[in-house]
Formats: C-alpha cells, sequence, structure tokens
C-alpha cells in the first residue's frame, strides 16, 4: 500500500516542537490536513542533561580509582543512568 502522508517535526530554536501532518495531493503536493501540534520539551532536556552530568561525573571517579570494587560498582552505575 502507498501511503501519501508526511510527518514533519520541527525543532525550533526556543525548545519547542511543532509536528504538522501534511497529505500529498495527485499533483505531489503537500497540503496539511491537521493542525500544528506544540509539544514544549524543556523538562526532558533538562532530565537528559541531568543525566549526562551524573555520568560524566561517575567516569571522572572511575578514572581515578584503582580499587576493582569500586570500579565495578562505578561501572554498573553509569550502565543504569543510560537506561533512564
Amino acid at each position: 500500500e502507498n501511503n501519501n502522508r508526511i510527518l514533519s517535526i520541527d525543532y525550533g530554536l526556543r525548545k519547542l516542537l511543532v509536528i504538522t501532518c501534511f497529505e500529498m495531493t495527485d499533483e505531489g503536493l503537500p497540503v496539511q490536513f491537521s493542525r500544528p501540534f506544540f509539544v514544549d520539551i524543556n523538562g526532558v532536556q533538562n532530565k537528559i542533561e541531568r543525566i549526562h552530568q551524573e555520568i560524566d561525573r561517575l567516569k571522572s571517579k572511575l578514572s581515578k580509582t584503582t580499587d576493582k570494587k569500586k570500579i565495578k560498582i562505578l561501572k554498573r552505575e553509569i550502565k543504569l543512568r543510560w537506561k533512564k
């Protein structure tokens, strides 16, 4: 089945996603058939930044330790952060 629909996602400068749906006409021109849907992603971006900071802090500790038990614990903690 040939689908003539397009999902447009615009990541704006103000940390806002704008999602719009289009459908192609027989002439090959896109026609918007949905209202724009606005998504504020500040909360998501803030969480991702916090996770990266935690991982960087753990990696710093990992690079400074030689204790095998601590290395194992820190590697496990880093792996858990990536699953958030």
